[in-house]
């Protein structure tokens, strides 16, 4: 079977070197203190990447022999985006066993799968989303079994109207957009550089929304998306369905609590971060399509709710810890 998240991970990073059947003692001896090497500091306990590929291969059984075989193909996932979003996954996984929270059933899991891979426009079967996002997967099934089976109408109703735009809404945005990861060799920034990169986008809103800084001026000074950066930042209409075309997160960030009525003039947005990008987006024109009726909605909002109340939990049980991701490991 091809290691679907391997490859997921490594797709955009340009060609590989070939594995090799047999590693040599040089290679092996790579292998392993990459493997060694901390990606999680967590409550003063250091996690290393062995810990989290380990958890990985229970979800893609491929994916440790072909990391194993190559330390170059090793070196490059361990330091890709794709796997700090699995080290973070890992982190919520150590505060749901901390927690006591138990395992979700199989028929649960399949079915969070498959949504999973819905929300993201995969295709594939439950299997292919879990070798893709085994760990994140999990904990999510784990904290759906927490919740009620049924949601009243009433509760619906006042989720969907934290932000009407999510469910009727498009929005046209021009945006800034800055890389986390080093432009040349696909690596993550380290942590530091990620929070600095944030800072800035943050200090521009201030500035914008003072007065003191021009939009267009800010888009040429700060984006490093040179098609949109061409364009004044512009990227045109967006709906909160454009999962093919847009990271998840960014989408779900960007639609969150706007609600119900219309904003007043340009709408600013953000810092959003997300494992590859920090945004901030400039909303300059918002659309609500049709009636805003629940029934015309009802299965995407309870989906929402769902998927805010367990953002809420691991927010809650995350409060006073500290973590760290260490990452890249070749920094």
């Amino acid at each position: 079977m091809t290691p679907t998240l391997l490859l997921a991970a490594l797709a955009l990073s340009g060609p590989l070197p070939p594995a090799q059947e047999e590693a040599r003692p040089a290679q092996e001896e790579d292998v392993s203190r990459l493997l060694d090497a901390p990606v999680l500091l967590q409550d003063g306990v250091r996690h290393t990447a062995r810990e989290v590929v380990a958890e990985l291969s229970r979800w893609d059984p491929t994916l440790a022999a072909a990391l194993e075989g190559n330390a170059d193909y090793l070196r490059l996932y361990l330091d890709s985006p794709r796997f700090l979003e699995h080290v973070r996954a890992y982190s919520d996984q150590l505060l749901l066993d901390a927690a006591g929270v138990p395992d979700a059933e199989e028929d649960l899991l399949r079915r969070e799968a498959s949504a999973w891979a819905r929300d993201r426009s995969l295709p594939g079967t439950p299997e292919s989303a879990l070798a893709l996002a085994g760990i994140e997967i999990r904990n999510r099934a784990r904290l759906l079994a927490r919740q009620p089976e049924v949601f009243g109408t009433n509760r619906l109703r006042r989720h969907m109207l934290r932000s009407v735009p999510e469910f009727f809404g498009e929005m046209q945005i021009s945006w800034i957009r800055i890389p986390l990861f080093d432009t040349t060799t696909g690596s993550v920034l380290p942590e530091d550089e990620r929070r600095a990169r944030y800072d800035t986008l943050d200090e521009t809103a201030r500035l914008v929304e003072a007065g003191e800084l021009e939009w267009e001026e800010a888009v040429e000074r700060f984006s490093q998306d040179p098609v949109t950066k061409a364009r004044k930042g512009k990227v045109g209409i967006v709906d909160r369905s454009m999962t093919s075309r847009y990271e998840e997160p960014f989408l779900r960030q960007l639609f969150a609590d706007l609600g119900y009525r219309h904003p007043q003039g340009v709408l600013l947005r953000g810092p959003i971060m997300t494992a590859r990008w920090v945004y901030l987006v400039r909303v300059e024109a918002l659309v609500i399509r049709g009636v805003v009726e629940l029934e015309r909605v009802r299965p995407r909002v309870e989906r929402s709710l769902r998927d805010t109340l367990i953002r809420e939990e691991l927010d809650r049980l995350a409060d006073g810890v500290e973590r760290h991701v260490l990452l890249p490991i070749s920094r």
